[in-house]
């Protein structure tokens, strides 16, 4: 009887390991099928996720480039006048360089001319007046006597005058004296 229980044991066991043994392959079976749904889930989400992040940054750049280019337009607009008010500014300054060196030019040859004639006028003047002066001083060397003549006349009327005062206020002393 030991026998056969130890036997019963064993197929009871036997069927217990395979059992179990049944059981993890049937598990591992069903975890590898699991996995493998799992895997071509997760690899159909990584490539429907590569796919937007890749419409996503496609869509993105389009929208940047698209930005940058109305930026870079506007920018060009922008700076149109003042790019054409820099070359007119360029222009104006060249001509005004060109204008101040010609009037400096023309200034330079007038004050050459004009210092010739102030030299010129100012020798004529001085002649002429060095003339007049020789003139005046002729003439008043000649009127000289003239005056000379009627100052003597005076001179000696004052004296007659005076000399008449002198006997007369003599005379009125004499005679209050008296």
């Amino acid at each position: 009887q030991f026998g056969e229980d130890a036997g019963v044991r064993l197929n009871t066991l036997e069927s217990v390991v395979k059992q179990a043994d049944f059981e993890r392959l049937n598990f591992t079976d069903r975890a590898n099928k699991e996995l493998g749904a799992l895997r071509r889930d997760l690899d159909a989400l990584d490539q429907g996720c590569s796919q937007r992040v890749g419409d996503s940054a496609a869509q993105f750049k389009q929208e940047i480039a698209t930005a940058a280019k109305e930026q870079q337009t506007q920018l060009a607009q922008a700076l149109m006048p003042v790019q054409e008010g820099l070359k007119a500014s360029e222009k104006r300054d060249s001509e005004l360089a060109n204008s101040m060196s010609s009037l400096e030019s023309r200034l330079r040859n007038e004050d050459a001319m004009l210092r010739e004639r102030v030299e010129t006028e100012s020798r004529r003047l001085e002649q002429f007046s060095k003339g007049e002066a020789a003139s005046v001083l002729a003439t008043i060397r000649a009127d000289e006597g003239k005056r000379l003549d009627a100052a003597e006349v005076q001179l000696k009327e004052a004296e007659l005058q005076r000399r008449q005062l002198g006997a007369r206020i003599s005379q009125e002393e004499e005679e209050r004296k008296s």
